[in-house]
């Protein structure tokens, strides 16, 4: 498959050809790249584009009959487009040396608006006066979609292993983790944190429930997790430090009242029975 750029540069019978009063020696390697569907442009040291491949322009989210003539930074995001001239611009100089080749990511916005992850590897073209330089383009998007994955699967497994399965909430790993958090900010914050230790025992046992002075059933414990949850803020966290024992670490408390102020509440989340699986249970919470 032979495309304008190919054209343009060379033939078969021919490796050098004009362009721009330069002899460019591409003729038989951009056939090659184009039928290797390589993304590839030919620059100018002022980034402007002198040639490009349907797929370099594909690349870029844009016409190949649009994109020659004109600079590729413009395309570039803001915080993208300085360091990207800079680095053309450096590699055009030759202050990287003849044979070093230079990378650069730049987030280049296509016709439709969408931002476009490419990785721009670029090197100076062999010419008889100017420097010019090739530039084959990388898309990153899928780069970043698998790095997104591999991230999000990451923290899935990190999650899982501080959650305890049955019920749902930190484990005794997930409550080491949220303490060493509050410890961090109470030291940024100046403001300190608690940790409330909450014993669960069945009081008075529904139907089909364990007896008084068993710790409760994984549904009895969820309901009083439940209420826990609505007398405490987004920030503090409810933990199962061992069977029927939560842990609270409460933040941004003002002194020991407001600890004292929290352990009542939590209290209060028992005063009357929870649902259990046989009918409601009375739950007996001991602080310390």
């Amino acid at each position: 498959m032979m495309t304008a750029m190919a054209d343009s540069l060379g033939n078969p019978s021919e490796d050098t050809a004009g362009l721009g009063g330069h002899d460019v020696e591409l003729g038989n390697t951009a056939a090659l790249l184009d039928a290797a569907e390589v993304a590839v442009a030919v620059l100018g040291g002022d980034a402007v584009i002198r040639l490009a491949n349907d797929s370099f322009a594909r690349a870029c989210g844009r016409p190949v009959g649009e994109i020659r003539g004109l600079r590729l930074t413009q395309w570039a995001i803001e915080d993208d487009a300085t360091p990207l001239g800079a680095v053309v611009a450096e590699v055009a100089d030759g202050a990287t040396g003849p044979q070093t080749e230079q990378t650069v990511d730049a987030r280049i916005v296509g016709a439709d608006g969408r931002v476009r992850p490419l990785r721009l590897h670029l090197g100076l073209v062999p010419a008889g006066g100017g420097e010019l330089l090739l530039c084959v383009a990388q898309n990153r998007s899928e780069d970043r979609r698998r790095e997104r994955h591999e991230r999000s699967a990451r923290v899935a497994d990190a999650t899982a292993a501080e959650t305890d399965p049955e019920i749902g909430i930190p484990n005794r790993r997930g409550l080491e983790s949220a303490l060493a958090s509050a410890s961090r900010r109470s030291n940024n914050n100046r403001s300190p944190h608690a940790l409330i230790r909450c014993e669960l025992t069945v009081d008075e046992p529904g139907s089909n429930e364990r007896g008084a002075g068993e710790t409760p059933g994984p549904d009895s414990i969820r309901a009083c997790i439940d209420r826990i949850r609505q007398s405490l803020r987004p920030a503090d966290t409810v933990a199962l430090a061992e069977d029927a024992v939560l842990a609270v670490v409460a933040e941004d408390l003002h002194d020991e009242q407001d600890a004292a102020g929290v352990a009542y509440r939590l209290l209060s989340t028992v005063v009357e029975p929870v649902p259990g699986i046989g009918g409601e249970v009375a739950i007996r919470m001991a602080i310390g």
